[in-house]
């Protein structure tokens, strides 16, 4: 018996998926409030810290605290308490390198360390100063989430989220377990996240959350490290678009698809470089043309002649990529 499909029927309701790559990129819930004017207040991860450096170069003012990464939405509430005024969670790591030299660490920032305790305190008040600072000029906010997958303290803080991976080399490794987040967890931060904006800023400012595209560094979760990244991205776009979806604000958050665009990207670009981690500037600077596309107000031309640089990464063979005695990090 022979079926016949027949491919004459009825349009459907909905928006057709396209394979097309040379596409618009629409932002969910995007609105009109980019100008060169915007003082954008910038957190996240390693792409968030290009893709700052990137609209930096474009002449835009961009508040870029010196705190280093951001890769969980714990460490990105903590640091947002921080910077306005709020109680935050503080925690140094005293930790002896292979070489017996004592370091001083900040395990809520990405990498905040010194030789010296002094300086380190010094440092650390520095921030402070920088980041309530900036907090209190920005008149927007792009949050980039990496990960998912958390260490937190097994002892009696079990509130105590980390922003990496504990050392090998030291007595605090034990006081540390990991896990992935839940979906509901995730939700419950952004809600704080932005409930601190609002109260502060009101509900009109302007917020954009976006997915970085880089891959987890490493993994303890057990999983091959693809499925690892694969779920930990999943759980923070699902968050993401669950506080969408009933945020009614004035202005509702929106979410910029930085990671979907690099699922998708056009096949010219070189979207990754030699270690097939880092993004290549071509594709920063492809991603965040799509960014300004989305969300400038009025007439904003982009300079076309700069040529955007990131620092180049070597792949390193799998024997040199793990130090012993080295930091494990999730990002």
């Amino acid at each position: 018996m022979t079926i016949r499909i027949n491919r004459d029927v009825p349009a459907q309701i909905g928006h057709k998926w396209t394979g097309e790559r040379e596409r618009e990129w629409m932002a969910r819930r995007r609105d009109k409030w980019l100008t060169r004017d915007t003082q954008i207040f910038a957190i996240g991860s390693c792409f968030a810290v290009n893709f700052t450096r990137w609209l930096v170069q474009q002449g835009l003012p961009l508040a870029v605290p010196p705190w280093g990464m951001h890769y969980n939405p714990a460490t990105i509430l903590n640091e947002l308490k921080s910077a306005s005024g709020r109680r935050s969670k503080q925690l140094v790591w005293t930790v002896t390198d292979q070489f017996g030299k004592t370091k001083y660490i900040d395990a809520m920032r990405h990498t905040i360390l010194s030789d010296n305790k002094d300086d380190f305190d010094k440092q650390q008040i520095e921030i402070e100063r920088i980041s309530k600072e900036m907090y209190r000029k920005a008149d927007a906010f792009v949050i980039t989430l990496g990960l998912s997958e958390i260490w937190e303290s097994s002892l009696e803080r079990s509130d105590l989220v980390i922003n990496r991976s504990p050392y090998v080399a030291g007595d605090h490794t034990k006081n540390y377990r990991n896990r992935f987040l839940s979906v509901d967890e995730v939700v419950q931060y952004i809600q704080q996240i932005v409930e601190i904006i609002r109260i502060d800023k009101g509900d009109s400012t302007p917020i954009v959350f976006s997915i970085s595209p880089v891959p987890l560094k490493m993994t303890n979760s057990g999983y091959d490290p693809q499925i690892a990244n694969i779920r930990s991205k999943a759980i923070l776009i699902a968050a993401i678009h669950s506080f969408i979806d009933e945020d009614t604000a004035k202005r509702p958050a929106s979410y910029f698809p930085a990671y979907e665009i690099f699922l998708g990207a056009p096949r010219f670009e070189k979207l990754w470089q030699a270690d097939l981690r880092h993004p290549t500037a071509e594709a920063i600077d492809y991603v965040c043309r799509r960014f300004i596309e989305n969300y400038r107000y009025g007439e904003f031309s982009l300079d076309s002649i700069v040529k955007f640089t990131v620092p180049e990464v070597a792949c390193l063979p799998n024997s040199e990529s793990q130090s012993s005695t080295g930091p494990l990090l999730l990002s």
